[in-house]
């Protein structure tokens, strides 16, 4: 069994990993400590979401309807937990997960793959704590995954969304009012032309 952090934002990456006694998932947390255990991904993701009263699958659509993605949606789960999926690895057997997800808070920088790494590596993923992470995806694939998880980050709606903003690199809270004020002229722009149309 895997012990959850309940300390979420420490959390960088949740990855799938083969190990000599099988399929496992590793949890790596800021520190650079590792948990490992043989509960899924998919299941760390739904406890995290749980634990923070969050429906997994409302988030899963709203992120969806956002990115106009059907699958490997980011989920903002707090402030400084936005996890980014990412395809880090060939399933060796049918069943086995091949994604796995870093917190978009914790990148430090991602680079291209070593020349005399293995062929499948054609990314790596620099988090906090010195944790480097290769991946199956290529540089810009990832880069495009960390925009989609930018913009769901502010584009949420419910409580969360206010949090996920002012928390953004680039929030200007001076502009808030501004941009209200321009909503509000272009509804009532839009509802004279229905008028008179």
């Amino acid at each position: 069994m895997l012990n959850i952090p309940s300390e979420a934002e420490s959390i960088t990456a949740i990855f799938p990993k083969y190990t000599a006694t099988g399929d496992h998932t590793v949890i790596y947390l800021c520190s650079g400590k590792q948990l490992t255990g043989k509960t899924r991904v998919a299941t760390v993701i739904r406890k995290l979401a749980n634990a923070r009263a969050i429906d997994l699958y409302t988030l899963k659509k709203q992120t969806a309807a956002i990115t106009q993605r059907s699958i490997l949606q980011p989920l903002p789960l707090t402030p400084s937990l936005i996890l980014v999926p990412v395809k880090i690895r060939i399933p060796r057997l049918p069943g086995d997960s091949s994604t796995g997800y870093f917190n978009y808070r914790a990148v430090t920088g991602v680079s291209p793959g070593p020349e005399d790494g293995p062929p499948d590596c054609k990314a790596v993923i620099h988090l906090t704590g010195g944790l480097t992470l290769p991946c199956v995806w290529t540089v810009r694939t990832i880069k495009k995954y960390m925009q989609y998880a930018c913009l769901t980050a502010c584009r949420t709606p419910g409580p969360l969304r206010q949090t996920l903003c002012e928390t953004s690199p680039g929030y200007v809270p001076d502009l808030e009012p501004i941009l209200q004020k321009l909503l509000e002229v272009l509804g009532d722009i839009l509802h004279f032309r229905r008028l008179q149309g």
